[in-house]
C-alpha cells in the first residue's frame, strides 16, 4: 500500500481497516508498545495525546505499515 499524502487520505485508509486487524504501535518517548485493534489504538493514542497536550510521539512497530500510520494520524487529528 502506498503512503498517504494528506490527512483526508489517511482517514480514508483508517476507515477501511478491518475492525479485527491488530497492530503494534510504539510510544516513542517512553518506549511503551501498544497492541490492539484500530479502534482501541485510536482511543489510547488520542487519550495519551490529550493528556500530554500533544507532546507525545507514536510510530508503528513496523514503520512500513501504512495502516498503522493512518491510525496514528486519525488519532492525532480528531
Amino acid at each position: 500500500m502506498e503512503m498517504y499524502k494528506s490527512v483526508p487520505e489517511a482517514l480514508k485508509i483508517f476507515h477501511a481497516i478491518d475492525k479485527n486487524a491488530v497492530f503494534s504501535i510504539v510510544e516513542e518517548i517512553s518506549g511503551t508498545v501498544l497492541h490492539g485493534t484500530k479502534d482501541a489504538l485510536f482511543v489510547e493514542i488520542n487519550s495519551q495525546s490529550e493528556k500530554c497536550n500533544g507532546q507525545v510521539s507514536h510510530a508503528p512497530a513496523d514503520v512500513s505499515n501504512v495502516e498503522a500510520w493512518a491510525i496514528i494520524e486519525a488519532a492525532y487529528n480528531v
